[in-house]
């Protein structure tokens, strides 16, 4: 369907240019799986998890899958996600990682 991958690739431009505008440090991603590094695993699989409490999933992909000291997590978008939807959860990311970096 034409009209689901342009949806697709509004949604995911749309977030992660909503992410990238919060600060948060959004890897190069021309793919709806937007990954946001993270660094040190034990703070990506908290960080996950804390997400997941929230009613957001994301993936934690940590060594060996990635180097040492280069965690992150992956979020992936889909079209059937509102606006209102990725609006919402840019918001919850970007309040967790600044929590979690005050630490």
């Amino acid at each position: 369907e034409p009209a689901c991958l342009q949806q697709l690739q509004a949604n995911a431009q749309f977030m992660y240019a909503a992410l990238k505008a919060k600060g948060l440090p959004v890897m190069e991603s021309q793919t709806p799986i937007i990954p946001i590094l993270i660094g040190e695993a034990k703070l990506a699989m908290e960080f996950s998890e804390q997400l997941r409490e929230r009613g957001i999933i994301v993936t934690a992909i940590r060594p060996p899958s990635v180097e040492v000291g280069k965690s992150r997590l992956r979020l992936t978008v889909n079209a059937s996600h509102s606006r209102e939807d990725l609006a919402w959860a840019v918001e919850v990311i970007a309040e967790l990682y600044q929590q979690l970096l005050k630490r």
